[in-house]
């Protein structure tokens, strides 16, 4: 199955010089890039969305890179007693594709799945990874983490959405 989608760093130019963008960026400065954030369902993924922590606010803002981007009002974070890191686009070495590859692997020692959906996190913790989350149609998932850099498997959650939602 060939997968689509927008190259990351085609996406964040784009709407790093859109005027309304650009304007939001200087009149929120100290904001910085946290995450970026896109979904797929089959092998189309849609636009994506860029994440800006304020760290003086404790606020999130959520840019969609669509053609004519969206800027979303802030919104409060949860508190998991990790700080909230800038990430560095380029230092990502292993790409969407390469990173999306690791997760297949990683779902075929599940072979009764069958996922059909993809939700990926760009995010810096303790190390710039890729946060891959796939969803099969009996709501579980496997959560496969890759570091952006090197392309190893820093983690591996095979769960059901469930349990994770009722904390049970």
């Amino acid at each position: 199955m060939e997968i689509t989608f927008e190259a990351l760093d085609h996406a964040y130019a784009r709407i790093s010089k859109n005027k309304k963008v650009s304007s939001w960026m200087k009149s929120n400065e100290g904001s910085f890039l946290a995450n970026a954030f896109n979904t797929a369902e089959g092998s189309q993924f849609g636009p994506w969305q860029f994440g800006f922590f304020h760290p003086s606010t404790k606020m999130m803002v959520a840019i969609n890179a669509t053609m004519q981007p969206s800027i979303s009002e802030p919104s409060e974070i949860l508190e998991s007693g990790n700080p909230i890191r800038e990430l560095d686009l380029s230092k990502v070495r292993i790409k969407l594709d390469d990173a999306l590859e690791k997760a297949w692997e990683a779902g075929k020692k599940h072979p009764k799945e069958s996922f059909i959906r993809k939700l990926v996190i760009l995010q810096h913790s303790d190390k710039q990874h890729w946060n891959i989350t796939l969803v099969s149609q009996s709501l579980n998932t496997l959560t496969v983490k890759v570091d952006s850099q090197s392309g190893a498997v820093l983690d591996e959650q095979f769960g059901s959405l469930i349990s994770q939602a009722f904390g049970k």
